[in-house]
């Protein structure tokens, strides 16, 4: 069921991704406490596959965790309620600042993307006013000074994300994109 899920070519599943994880973690820990011996063997063999493989942090992917951080519905509560149903405090600690380092990191990857192309813009326009005479230096630092501001704002942007409520998660019409 869970591999139709994702195997779906008209529907996005990066946002589903983290959901379908924990639901196969939690039915497998189930089985693996059954009392059919059978079932139970075959619970834990299928256990230490799915721990192989998103047991150890080294092997998680942590973008498909931020698609879900994104999800204004869960936001990075969910990652860290989730996480501290199905591990100990550390590690479900562990895990849930590793995803925000992730989600920071794209933000401020894509912040230095801006600036480039802030930055070649400004040069353009520093061209267009040449016969202008203005001192150079004092635009470039203020430049410098209104970019260190638009900064430090925009690194509160994720955190003010972070700490809004979510939104109604019953709400399955929600438009993740349009939101």
């Amino acid at each position: 069921m869970v591999t139709l899920r994702f195997s779906e070519s008209l529907h996005v599943t990066s946002n589903s991704f983290f959901n379908e994880l924990i639901y196969i973690h939690t039915k497998l820990l189930q089985l693996c406490k059954n009392k059919k011996n059978i079932l139970s063997g075959m619970a834990m063999n299928m256990m230490l596959k799915f721990e192989k493989y998103w047991g150890c942090e080294v092997n998680h992917n942590f973008l498909l965790y931020v698609a879900n951080v994104l999800d204004p519905r869960f936001k990075l509560k969910y990652v860290k309620f989730c996480s501290g149903e199905l591990y100990d405090y550390d590690k479900a600690q562990l895990l849930t600042n590793k995803v925000k380092d992730t989600l920071v990191s794209l933000y401020e990857f894509y912040l230095k993307i801006d600036e480039v192309v802030d930055n070649n813009k400004h040069k353009q326009d520093v061209n267009v006013i040449d016969d202008v005479e203005v001192d150079v230096n004092i635009l470039a630092r203020f430049k410098r000074h209104l970019q260190e501001m638009h900064r430090v704002e925009n690194k509160n942007e994720v955190e003010r994300y972070l700490i809004d409520s979510c939104e109604d998660s019953n709400d399955d019409k929600l438009d993740i994109l349009g939101w």
